[in-house]
């Protein structure tokens, strides 16, 4: 599960909606675009986010180290991002396969 996103940029980002993707969980009919999380920056440099309802999701640990993940906007940006850092709860269980 997502536990917080912080991302920092060099110039100002404008108030705009973002699309946290992986291909760590698992594509399925109800979560067919792999979205962890959605949103919404303030208009300053830097955003800073936790979820307020944790989202917990079924992943494959021995794919992990080669999961990709994409952070994308509903508006197009050009801005340099200088930080994005994620915290992520990984819990073992049984289930994992």
């Amino acid at each position: 599960s997502l536990r917080m996103i912080n991302i920092e940029s060099t110039e100002q980002i404008p108030i705009n909606y973002f699309t946290l993707q992986t291909t760590a969980v698992d594509k399925n009919v109800f979560n067919p675009n792999q979205e962890i999380y959605t949103f919404r920056s303030s208009g300053s440099n830097y955003i800073f986010n936790e979820p307020i309802h944790i989202r917990q999701y079924k992943v494959q640990l021995k794919d992990f180290h080669t999961s990709e993940f994409m952070l994308s906007s509903s508006e197009p940006l050009n801005l340099p991002f200088s930080k994005i850092d994620l915290l992520i709860d990984i819990k073992r269980d049984a289930r994992i396969q």
